[in-house]
């Protein structure tokens, strides 16, 4: 009984520490759950009625004590708070298995890289939140650097936004930095996909690239690109990474991570339960039911659950009466298949969109989503075939 006591005083601290991030409240409601499991166990109410009294009582008070945490499910979900949750989620889904610091920034770069794209005539709000961008996937250099920031700052990680500046004055380009272990700030091109190394194989930083213009000049992307673009050989224009930029914003990284230590496989079916309220929130501002589907696809493929979000996604394609939707549920699909491994039907797939539909703006992503199932395949000369027709485009 001392044990039960225990657990019911632990349980009521619970809602005396101030909540204050959507992480800190997910731990909580985990946190009573399994403290009220172990209550459970002190309760053999069947055998006697009063028991059974003192349980109902129990569930009544433990209703009261975690109503705060329960109000996350009930209460209105704002875009802003739902973007926070999503984006940890889907940060932690990257990142988990990754060994150091500079692998997690990499992962994160690679996945808004190929999830977040400069196409142009399709609508592309201007305003940049993460979960949007990554549901419809359209954004250009400086969305998709916000996007990378928002998502780094979910585990920790402080970065900041630059416009790279021209020695005429004007922004070409705009890229992150982030603030390495050792107290530098280095490069992150998310638009780009460049590995940029300093001469002692470390992520390179704007002094470095002023001291060795030839870190980016050398590297084997925009050397393969400066055939067919030639600015891309011009050192004028590749001093636009070491000129001094115009700094935008700077977000820091969350202080303490209060679920690294919980599986992200109990943590992913709240979130579920989450995106389903927010889902149903914003479902009668969407007038083309399927534009909606495939809203809903896309959030059940961040969330790694594949099989739902390919189900959707094939009612989608073959239902809808939108070309563009269709082509954007097409590109996520073929995501969706690699993500999978199933690069057998990834590559296969990709070929068949490619063959049917000739002027499709998703045309050069899928040739180099294309590309890189070959490579894994081990088709390395099919591969560059494929990044050679559409010239080495360092958006691809």
């Amino acid at each position: 009984m001392v044990d039960f006591l225990n657990y019911f005083v632990e349980l009521a601290y619970l809602d005396r520490k101030p909540v204050r991030t959507c992480g800190e409240r997910i731990y909580v409601i985990i946190k009573k759950w399994n403290l009220l499991q172990k209550m459970l166990q002190y309760l053999p109410y069947r055998s006697n009625p009063m028991k059974k009294k003192g349980f109902i009582f129990l569930i009544i008070i433990i209703i009261l004590l975690t109503a705060p945490s329960y109000f996350l499910f009930f209460s209105s979900i704002s875009e802003k708070r739902y973007n926070k949750i999503m984006s940890y989620v889907i940060t932690r889904s990257l990142t988990d298995k990754s060994e150091n610091f500079y692998d997690k920034v990499v992962a994160i770069r690679d996945f808004v890289h190929e999830n977040v794209l400069s196409i142009h005539g399709y609508h592309n709000r201007l305003a940049t939140c993460a979960i949007e961008k990554l549901i419809y996937g359209i954004g250009w250099c400086d969305q998709q650097a916000r996007v990378f920031m928002q998502l780094a700052r979910s585990i920790g990680i402080t970065s900041r936004l630059l416009f790279l500046q021209s020695a005429s004055g004007a922004s070409p380009h705009s890229i992150a930095e982030v603030l390495a272990p050792d107290k530098k700030w280095i490069i992150v091109d998310p638009a780009y996909k460049l590995d940029l190394v300093n001469k002692n194989g470390n992520f390179a930083t704007q002094s470095d690239i002023k001291e060795d213009l030839s870190i980016i000049a050398d590297n084997k992307r925009v050397k393969l690109r400066a055939e067919y673009e030639k600015r891309w050989a011009d050192p004028s224009y590749l001093a636009v990474y070491c000129n001094l930029p115009t700094y935008v914003i700077t977000k820091e990284g969350v202080r303490f991570d209060f679920l690294r230590f919980i599986p992200l496989r109990l943590i992913r079916p709240i979130v579920y339960i989450i995106n389903e309220r927010y889902l149903n929130k914003i479902k009668p501002e969407m007038k083309d039911i399927y534009e909606f589907k495939m809203t809903k696809a896309r959030t059940y493929h961040l969330l790694g659950y594949y099989k739902k979000s390919e189900k959707l996604y094939k009612d989608v394609i073959m239902n809808s009466r939108s070309l563009s939707v269709i082509r954007r549920v097409e590109y996520y699909r073929a995501i969706l298949l690699k993500d999978q491994k199933r690069y057998e039907d990834a590559y296969l797939y990709i070929t068949g969109i490619i063959s049917k539909d000739k002027d499709n703006p998703y045309m050069p992503y899928l040739r180099g989503q294309r590309a890189q199932i070959l490579e894994k395949m081990g088709k390395t000369k099919e591969a560059e075939e494929d990044l050679m027709s559409v010239e080495y485009d360092l958006q691809v």
